[in-house]
């Protein structure tokens, strides 16, 4: 189905090559965006750069540690000036129902570092970690040449599971909470997850994976919450999106057929699902000249609201409630904060419901000169959901620990709703009033 397919390994599923190997022996090339039949860890020892793991370009460094699933599409940005060393397991070795990969611990293993969508693909490790992982890797390598031998496939999966537990436990990751394999909420987290990956071309709703999980909807998603600060349908929506832009971009499927793989008999509410959640129609976003490029900065502003939802969640999880304040005009979110009617403040509970909602008149002038700010911080305002503003009040804000989103549009009720849901990203948008420009400070998330 897609146009350039990487092979899985051969034999007994399992390859460990350096990268100069790699690049060397490949059958395609690998500074080509191409789509994986197998998972892959990439470790990245030596040089620096860019790595693009679907449509979103990732800083490479020394210590960096890729884990790439089947159906992931990914190139590097060159192959000289890297040193580091890929594995390679086929489908079958990995799969859930297989001795050796049965039990909550294996799952976690699997489903925190591949198929997890919702956050970044890679860990980081310091030079102590990759001490200790250098040994595992030999024997690997060492053991993948024992093909056929007793004890063969046991022994790999036994050393692969031992490199991916020190890794998750000494690495780095960008998620919102470490993963705890005792807490039954992060369990579910887990088994949520690994259903999205095996059920999204056929279960669209809340509700079909709260059923089919035996739990309530307001269970299954204080979990998803508690762990990636999003919601259950952001996550199931993202999944499918992710499929649709592989399709849309590398096949050449039509587009009612992609909707009909991924389980939408109306062609055109795909269309609409698609644009919403892109920016894009389907035929558009085929035709790009450069799909990264585009995504650049989309990547960051999903980093940065990745961030602004991780700290409301801290916040929630020690005061129990916060607020967040959207510009309103009529009802409708005001193209520019400094210059709106008032504030609608909405209090949220732990549960990311809100309580009740209050109306904060604006002083009505440039932001980042008002009190504002300082006024917003004593009502215990937290996060400003914004249409646009400078670089000034921005920075203000942020002086006052007040995380802002920008590029809100629409209905008050409908921001607050996609933000609580966690469907809202930072546009990175500013004024270019006059009133509205400073020297920049660091923002503070």
């Amino acid at each position: 189905m897609y146009q350039v397919v990487c092979n899985a390994p051969g034999g007994n599923g399992f390859k460990v090559e350096t990268m100069s190997e790699q690049f060397a022996t490949s059958e395609i090339d690998d500074c080509m965006a191409h789509v994986h039949s197998f998972y892959e860890i990439i470790w990245f020892q030596e040089g620096e750069g860019h790595h693009t793991v679907d449509f979103l370009e990732y800083e490479v460094r020394p210590g960096t540690i890729f884990f790439l699933s089947p159906g992931q599409i990914h190139h590097y940005d060159r192959k000289d000036g890297y040193k580091g060393v890929t594995i390679k397991m086929c489908t079958d070795l990995m799969k859930d129902n297989t001795a050796g990969n049965t039990g909550i611990g294996k799952m976690f293993l699997k489903y925190n570092a591949f198929h997890a969508y919702d956050s970044s693909p890679y860990y980081t490790i310091d030079e102590t970690t990759a001490k200790m992982l250098l040994p595992l890797v030999d024997e690997m390598s060492e053991e993948s040449l024992r093909y056929g031998e007793y004890g063969n496939i046991d022994i790999l999966k036994s050393l692969l599971t031992i490199f991916m537990a020190k890794i998750e436990r000494y690495g780095k990751h960008e998620t919102v909470e470490r993963l705890d394999t005792l807490r039954p909420s992060h369990q579910l987290f887990i088994q949520f997850r690994r259903m999205v990956e095996k059920e999204y071309t056929r279960l669209h709703t809340v509700q079909e994976y709260a059923d089919r999980l035996n739990v309530a909807i307001r269970t299954l998603h204080k979990s998803v919450n508690e762990c990636s600060g999003r919601t259950p349908l952001a996550l199931i929506n993202e999944r499918i999106i992710l499929e649709a832009k592989r399709m849309v971009r590398y096949t050449n499927m039509m587009i009612k057929e992609i909707a009909i793989d991924l389980g939408y008999d109306d062609p055109s509410y795909f269309v609409k699902l698609f644009k919403r959640h892109t920016g894009f129609l389907p035929s558009d976003f085929r035709e790009m000249e450069n799909v990264t490029d585009k995504y650049i900065q989309n990547s960051v502003s999903i980093q940065r609201t990745k961030g602004i939802q991780y700290k409301l969640n801290e916040q929630l999880r020690m005061n129990k409630m916060t607020k967040i304040a959207v510009p309103s005009r009529e009802g409708m979110v005001d193209d520019h904060f400094g210059h709106c009617d008032h504030y609608t403040v909405f209090t949220i509970d732990e549960n990311r419901q809100i309580v009740s909602s209050e109306r904060l008149d604006s002083p009505q002038g440039c932001g980042c000169k008002s009190n504002i700010a300082s006024t917003m911080q004593k009502m215990g305002i937290t996060v400003m959901l914004a249409g646009n503003m400078g670089m000034g009040a921005y920075n203000k804000l942020s002086q006052h620990d007040i995380s802002v989103l920008r590029g809100c549009r629409g209905k008050v009720e409908d921001v607050i709703n996609a933000f609580l849901e966690g469907s809202l990203t930072d546009s990175a948008e500013s004024c270019d009033h006059h009133d509205c420009q400073e020297p920049a400070y660091k923002p503070v998330f």
